[in-house]
């Protein structure tokens, strides 16, 4: 399956939405970082997260599952 190409900002509010449907994005923030070149098939990940009003410690427990199936499913626009 073709990976869907979007923009760095609409990625990050895709990452926020998965994040409040797993409890962990009151408040939140989420950056993310380009990769030149792309890692295992990947051109971003998440360069950070700031927990806001959440619980802190559930954001570094989801991040990583929701970012593995994230990077199966989109790419960012290069430069955006």
């Amino acid at each position: 399956m073709a990976k869907k190409v979007v923009p760095r900002e609409e990625l990050e509010r895709i990452l926020l939405d998965d994040l409040r449907k797993a409890g962990a994005a009151e408040g939140a923030t989420i950056k993310i970082q380009e990769l030149r070149p792309p890692i295992d098939g990947a051109n971003w990940r998440v360069e950070s997260f700031t927990p806001g009003m959440t619980q802190s410690d559930l954001g570094p427990i989801v991040i990583p599952k929701i970012e593995a199936r994230r990077t199966a499913e989109y790419d960012i626009i290069p430069g955006s």
